[in-house]
């Protein structure tokens, strides 16, 4: 199961607190003392579901969403292999990034619909069992910034999960942060903490993501999504929907199955992907994927770095998938002899000896033969496929580098997680 559908498990129990609406919000000018004076924000971004992998028919979670609640599942962020390609990848970590959007516009809501008071103390939630909440808190901290916070397991001294937004003229800002370690996720590879930053204008929609995997996630350090949604721009314009998320790993995909691997390659991967779209879903993505292990059986074991652009309809049908291997390197542990390497060389269409030449230490035939791999479909890899169809969205994705996407999987200003998911808030 996705991590992310832990988390949302154990929110589940918060949400059952009361069978509540999204569509009833009430505004006040003044602080409110009750939290059915509150004016909920509203942040889930309407995203095509080329992004988002579309809502889970699964319906993983029950409870309140057989009530008439939201469904915040998407089937991006359950993908069983969301590296295959740009837009596989585009659509788990939008599909992730949604889910907490609809939590954070629920999580308010189920608030104002408890109508406790605005007073900073702790109400106890009526029929919490043991791993659901037990206790909420709601502050009003001016006018106009309003924060929930909820207890689990009957602590009373720290939180489990914050909301904070404010609201000033047409300009709303917030934060949300779950940890999801003192939820009971049992899970040792599931994320620590969750943070997710949000600002919401009349020109513009920004959210960002932000996830810390604990020690035991073998490969996990952390990631980030970002997501833009320019109002500005026309509803078919390519870049009205802008994606960028980025991955930072512990160790190679391959290690898990191949404990030879690590003998050979120690290089970390990184992960970055860019993807832009018009409001129906049609778009295109771009990642760069460096330092990606790859094993060749009796070929040996290499790693390379490649740029990945995928265009895909508005109905998520790909239109060109084009890998293009930029630097590649032999890293050892080849059996295999001259004439497994000319049958390489002859099934990719590649020049004879490039093969050969590789295990030898010959980069640009180390660039030869993965781009031939990718070219050919070969030894399990998406094959390249389709053509440039020539519109807006070739210029656009052309002019983007490594340096538009993410720099980091932090916070503007930080270098580690420390202090990044502290439950505060200003605006």
């Amino acid at each position: 199961m996705n991590p992310l559908f832990r988390i949302l498990l154990a929110l589940e129990l918060a949400l059952t607190m009361t069978s509540c609406s999204q569509d009833e919000e009430t505004t006040t000018s003044s602080t409110p003392t009750s939290s059915s004076e509150i004016t909920a924000p509203s942040l889930e971004m309407d995203l095509p579901d080329t992004l988002t992998g579309g809502a889970s028919s699964s319906k993983v979670l029950g409870g309140v969403w057989a009530k008439g609640g939201p469904n915040c599942s998407f089937e991006g962020g359950s993908q069983s292999n969301p590296f295959e390609n740009g837009h596989a990848m585009t659509k788990f970590l939008t599909g992730i990034a949604q889910s907490q959007l609809c939590l954070a516009d629920y999580l308010s809501n189920v608030a104002i619909e408890m109508d406790i008071a605005v007073d900073g103390e702790l109400h106890a939630v009526p029929g919490n069992d043991s791993g659901s909440p037990s206790h909420i808190q709601v502050t009003a901290n001016s006018d106009t910034q309003t924060t929930v916070q909820l207890y689990w397991n009957n602590d009373k001294t720290n939180p489990s999960l914050f909301l904070s937004w404010n609201v000033s003229g047409s300009v709303t800002s917030g934060r949300m942060v779950l940890d999801a370690a003192a939820m009971g996720n049992s899970d040792s590879g599931a994320p620590d903490s969750v943070r997710v930053d949000f600002t919401q204008t009349d020109s513009a929609a920004t959210a960002n993501v932000y996830m810390a995997f604990p020690d035991t996630n073998s490969f996990l350090t952390g990631f980030r999504v970002q997501l833009i949604e320019d109002k500005t721009l026309a509803s078919t314009a390519v870049n009205r929907i802008v994606v960028k998320g980025r991955m930072d790993m512990k160790d190679q995909f391959g290690a898990a199955s191949d404990s030879t691997m690590s003998t050979y390659i120690t290089e970390i991967p990184n992960l970055k992907v860019y993807t832009l779209s018009d409001g129906d879903g049609k778009g295109a993505a771009v990642a760069i994927m460096s330092d990606m292990g790859l094993s060749l059986g009796t070929l040996g074991y290499y790693i390379h770095t490649k740029r990945d652009e995928y265009f895909f309809a508005s109905d998520g049908t790909s239109e060109w998938v084009e890998k293009t291997v930029t630097d590649a390197t032999y890293k050892g542990g080849k059996t295999a002899d001259t004439a497994t390497d000319s049958y390489v060389d002859s099934a990719l269409g590649i020049t004879s000896g490039t093969t050969n030449a590789c295990g030898l230490g010959t980069a640009s035939s180390c660039v030869t033969l993965m781009q031939g791999i990718y070219t050919a479909g070969w030894s399990g890899q998406e094959q390249n496929s389709g053509a440039d169809p020539g519109d807006d969205r070739t210029s656009l994705v052309d002019a983007i580098t490594s340096d538009d996407m993410l720099s980091s999987v932090y916070p503007s200003g930080e270098s580690s997680w420390d202090n990044v998911f502290d439950m505060s808030f200003t605006p």
